[in-house]
């Protein structure tokens, strides 16, 4: 789990030419050489759907970012070269991949269209959400006719069946769609779940509320919270960590608001949720 250039720091001291890789239970899965390993050979990436380093993978600061394509505010990454930067304020990353596509005549393979029409059906709600743009709107009736399915139809069924949290973990709930931010005096993590059926989630939420203070306890976040989108009443409920009500009762202007409140419309953490929450801890 060692970074590498933590490694390279301990290279560099020990001065051995060889050294073990090993796994969690201390079983050696091969060795590596000292001299086969450096900067000159950074992994080349290109980020989709995210720019900040919190909400990448591990190690990305010894990567080389290629480009950028996001439709997410503008987060904390830094570059030492210009790059292709693709920042868009529309529904789904995925609407920015369509739209390079045409940009550069390149036919979308039926598969590839099905993927992308997934992805921004999944991020509108099946283009009901407040992100949603003429521009989303154009790109699902064209993928639709590529893939072969009534958008409608198949996002209906689609979000039905990602829906349900039977089988899961309450961990596994939590971090479906959960993300980290930086903000004064520490960070906060909200997670974010759709489903048709919010009391699956609700029945237990002594349980997740218990998870929810353990994580922010262990983690040093300001707060955490779970927000428990229905598809079907287009508004969420929120859960979170104890030290985190005093905020969310300013946020979102209810000073009723509690464990299981239902907000009303509020559907997207992008343009709903994080500004709020942003604004108020600002």
């Amino acid at each position: 789990d060692e970074d590498l250039s933590d490694f390279i720091n301990s290279a560099s001291k020990t001065k051995y030419t060889y050294y073990p890789i090993i796994d969690k239970e201390k079983k050696c899965l091969g060795i590596i050489k000292f001299a086969d390993v450096g900067y000159q050979n950074r992994k080349k990436v290109i980020l989709v759907d995210h720019n900040s380093y919190e909400q990448s993978v591990i190690g990305l600061n010894e990567a080389e970012i290629l480009e950028i394509i996001d439709h997410h505010n503008i987060g904390s990454i830094g570059t030492n070269m210009p790059i292709n930067f693709r920042n868009m304020p529309v529904g789904s990353s995925n609407t920015i991949i369509y739209t390079l596509y045409k940009e550069n005549n390149v036919g979308i393979p039926e598969r590839i269209a099905g993927m992308m029409l997934s992805g921004i059906l999944s991020d509108t709600l099946i283009l009901t959400s407040p992100t949603t743009t003429d521009l989303d709107e154009e790109a699902v009736v064209y993928l639709a006719s590529l893939a072969g399915v009534d958008y409608r139809e198949y996002g209906l069924e689609m979000l039905k069946a990602g829906s349900s949290v039977k089988g899961k973990t309450k961990e596994e709930v939590l971090y479906t769609d959960y993300k980290t931010y930086p903000v004064a005096e520490g960070k906060i993590g909200l997670g974010q779940i759709s489903t048709t059926n919010p009391n699956e989630i609700l029945d237990e939420k002594e349980e997740y509320i218990e998870l929810l203070n353990n994580v922010a306890k262990n983690n040093d976040y300001r707060f955490v919270a779970l927000f428990i989108t229905d598809i079907i009443g287009n508004g969420s409920y929120v859960l979170y960590s104890t030290n985190g009500e005093a905020i969310l009762r300013k946020a979102f202007k209810n000073k009723e608001l509690e464990e299981g409140t239902f907000l009303g419309d509020v559907v997207s953490r992008k343009k709903q949720i994080l500004p709020n929450i942003m604004l108020e801890l600002q």
